[in-house]
């Protein structure tokens, strides 16, 4: 027998927009869901598999068996969980925001106009099935002990559907129950947060790997977190988006007379990839061989909604950074292999976590 059913109830703080079997009408799946934990759960668990390991090649496979037992997969079957559904306010219809005061943080989003409200919540029901043959039960216990832990971080700084590194389809956590006298709460204050945040971050033990980057996007000793407290949601989507803006603005001026001259790639590839400049008539893009890839981008703007602070739209910029481009991939612009200089990447995503920009007239 499983353990009792986690119910957890989330409400959205930003407008989600996540098609279904129609594009251009948003809908909450639960296996999209299941898809965001997955990632979460990756990001969290790179640093635990990682601390005991000799290289950073050796977790990779940890990870996989571990991934497969927990949410399952084609090879191994189901996981030690399912999920359903259990209640949903949703309400959704034309947009609650201007996109077009947003063009840098709702960029990709035009064609779209229904989208599901903030305010809206939904309870999702976990429930745990029978016991994976071949593990012992204390390995299976710290395995759904990493799930709650993916849970409590998704419902703190993650989001569903598109532009969620860009502050849109930002979720929270209202509550959560495990059987009749566990709960499961999210930070109220700023200061909650904090304490929140800074357990995401390597002990001691953990810093004989500093300056190692992880191969994908996860949580390390190098991620950093930056904290905003805004008025209004429409205060905090605008003062990022000016933010935002400036800051690559800046970045472009100062890199103008490079960009199409010394073959190195611009800084402002630290926010994802592929990119297409009009004004240069260049486009860069990640290649895997001959076929098309992308680069996300390590910095993720989440906007919190903190019911202790007077000021209670907190924006959140995260860090996460990893090696920026691995073996077996290369970036081209018109055709040309750059060269990469991932110091001035990963300096200029972490700089845009400092960056203050003037007010905007």
């Amino acid at each position: 027998m499983g353990r009792d059913p986690l119910r957890v109830v989330f409400q959205l703080v930003t407008p989600v927009y996540c098609g279904g079997a129609d594009p251009s009408v948003s809908s909450f799946r639960i296996p999209s869901l299941k898809g965001v934990l997955r990632w979460y759960w990756r990001a969290l668990a790179w640093r635990d598999v990682r601390t005991n390991a000799d290289s950073s090649l050796a977790p990779l496979e940890q990870l996989r068996r571990d991934e497969q037992v927990l949410f399952g997969s084609a090879e191994t079957g189901s996981g030690l969980f399912s999920m359903r559904l259990a209640d949903e306010k949703l309400a959704s219809g034309q947009d609650s925001i201007n996109k077009n005061q947003f063009k840098y943080l709702a960029y990709g989003l035009d064609g779209r106009s229904h989208a599901l409200y903030e305010d809206s919540t939904f309870e999702v029901e976990f429930i745990f099935l029978h016991r994976k043959a071949g593990r012992t039960g204390s390995d299976l216990d710290v395995l759904e002990q990493s799930l709650f832990r993916a849970i409590s971080v998704f419902g703190v700084l993650g989001g569903i559907g598109a532009r969620t590194r860009r502050g849109f389809g930002s979720v929270r956590i209202v509550g959560g129950t495990v059987g009749v006298d566990k709960r499961l709460e999210a930070p109220s204050t700023i200061e909650e947060l904090e304490d929140f945040l800074d357990e995401l971050m390597p002990q001691a033990q953990e810093r004989r790997i500093a300056g190692e980057l992880p191969p994908y996007t996860a949580f390390s000793q190098s991620s950093s977190f930056r904290l905003v407290p805004h008025q209004s949601l429409d205060d905090a989507l605008r003062k990022v988006e000016h933010r935002l803006k400036t800051f690559r603005g800046e970045i472009r001026k100062r890199e103008k007379d490079q960009l199409m001259g010394d073959g190195t790639l611009t800084a402002r590839a630290a926010f994802g990839l592929p990119m297409v400049f009009r004004e240069e008539r260049q486009s860069i893009k990640v290649l895997k061989g001959d076929k098309l890839a992308r680069r996300a981008s390590p910095v993720f703007i989440h906007i919190a909604w903190l019911d202790g602070e007077a000021k209670p739209f907190v924006e959140i910029d995260s860090y996460l950074p990893s090696t920026y481009i691995l073996q077996g991939y290369r970036i081209e612009a018109n055709k040309e292999t750059l060269d990469v200089d991932e110091d001035m990447i990963h300096k200029a995503a972490y700089d845009f976590l400092t960056y203050n920009a003037p007010e905007s007239r």
